[in-house]
């Protein structure tokens, strides 16, 4: 199953097309398609469910309108969510049904005005689901990292509804959405491994060696690209690490690498950690870090290593994005080296990055 979706502006301009036949072509036209191909392309929309709503298509829009009046400083409260299914899936009315029902509680608007709609004239089912962002309270629906939340949720559908998984959405894609900042998961855990190894490795052999053991084929030519195991390949410029990245990092000293992945990787549980406190926990522990600051800028010791938090210290996120930087990896493991020297190495710190 292939999730996309987009934010719009406009919930009449959404509910003409996806209610809406394919306004080129005339009646006759689409009869004789139907002949032709054995789709349905006259009254090719079918509506689902309607949640929170009711009626025609007028009625559906100035029934979304009202409700998006509540937060009149929301300038895009429209949300079209297309999820297109394998011609093999096996897939009903009442399971459509259902698969919506999930995706919008999962999503976060099942108490939102949607509607399911399911278009007959393609030989592959897609669904098309219309939600108005905000709700009844006038709250809203996040529309942070949508890309991500739709992946993520595609990939248990396809699992709870034994639908065909989809190892990489990017290549169903058309050429007009080839820009859209797809997030599959894929990629993001072979780009992890590049990162984890490159740390590690002591030489682009021994790189190539550990990718492999982990069931991932290096390909080296004038560039560089990956192939994992289900044979879905990938660029290593599409990964963010071309060759010319690649050979600028296992330039640098081996030790330097791996303190860095190992602190990279104690910044990471130490923010899972604070992820699954309690609010009460993070309350208290923002007092506890107050107070140790506050005490250890008052008495100032000399012999006393200064004891700046993980997470602010190293600015874990910013390191792991950055790091696919061409200008940023000399800079910022350069001055991990010049602070990593005899002299500083028991007071290494990535402040200044």
């Amino acid at each position: 199953m292939i999730g996309n979706i987009k934010i719009g502006k406009s919930f009449r301009g959404v509910l003409n097309y996806c209610l809406e036949d394919k306004l080129e072509y005339s009646e006759e036209q689409k009869l004789d398609m139907e002949r032709k191909d054995g789709l349905t392309h006259l009254n090719r929309a079918e509506i689902l469910e309607f949640n929170m709503c009711y009626g025609s298509r007028r009625e559906l829009i100035e029934q979304f309108t009202d409700v998006r009046n509540l937060r009149p400083q929301l300038s895009k409260p429209v949300m079209h969510i297309s999820l297109s299914f394998d011609p093999k899936d096996k897939t009903d009315e009442a399971k459509l049904r259902m698969i919506s029902q999930d995706f919008a509680q999962k999503f976060g608007f099942d108490k939102h005005q949607y509607i399911s709609i399911l278009h007959k004239d393609t030989r592959h089912k897609h669904l098309h689901i219309i939600a108005n962002r905000v709700g009844f309270a006038g709250e809203r629906v996040s529309d942070s990292q949508n890309y991500k939340k739709v992946s993520a949720i595609c990939r248990e559908l396809e699992l709870k509804y034994d639908l065909k998984p989809v190892l990489s959405p990017r290549l169903f894609l058309g050429e007009k959405d080839k820009h859209l900042p797809r997030q599959d998961q894929r990629q993001e855990s072979l780009t992890q491994l590049i990162r984890e190894n490159l740390l590690e490795a002591e030489n682009y052999s021994d790189f190539k060696t550990r990718m492999e053991n982990q069931h991932v084929r290096v390909i080296k030519g004038r560039g560089i690209a990956f192939q994992d195991d289900k044979k879905v390949y990938f660029k290593g410029s599409q990964l963010g690490y071309s060759l010319a990245n690649m050979e600028k990092i296992l330039e640098y000293p081996l030790q330097q690498r791996r303190d860095l992945n190992q602190r990279i990787a104690l910044t990471h549980l130490q923010e899972v950690k604070r992820e699954n406190w309690s609010d009460e926990q993070k309350q208290h522990n923002q007092v506890k870090e107050f107070l140790r600051n506050s005490s250890r800028w008052e008495f100032n010791h000399p012999n006393e290593e200064r004891q700046v938090s993980i997470t602010k210290d190293l600015k874990a996120q910013r390191v792991l994005n950055e790091l696919c930087i061409p200008e940023f990896q000399k800079q910022m493991i350069g001055k991990l080296l010049q602070e990593m020297g005899p002299k500083n190495r028991q007071r290494h710190s990535l402040r200044h990055i």
